[in-house]
């Protein structure tokens, strides 16, 4: 895939909309040079990873601080 010509502000434009939040997932489209917002995704793989192992969820719990959300 070619990198589209507007991708740094196609970065920049996630920069901004992803201010503030711990862990967010932004999707921009470029389609034919003209960038268009798609959604924000607040949890990984679509919040429909399964992981089997407990262990697992903890650990990547602890990556992501979000005590200073918290009220």
């Amino acid at each position: 895939l070619k990198v589209p010509k507007n991708f740094n502000k196609m970065v920049e434009i996630s920069a901004i909309l992803s201010e503030g939040f711990p862990h967010v997932r932004v999707d921009l489209y470029n389609v034919n040079g003209k960038i268009y917002f798609g959604e924000m995704t607040f949890t990984p793989a679509k919040g429909t990873l399964i992981l089997d192992d407990d262990s697992c969820d903890e650990l990547i719990g602890e990556w992501l601080d979000i005590r200073p959300y918290q009220k």
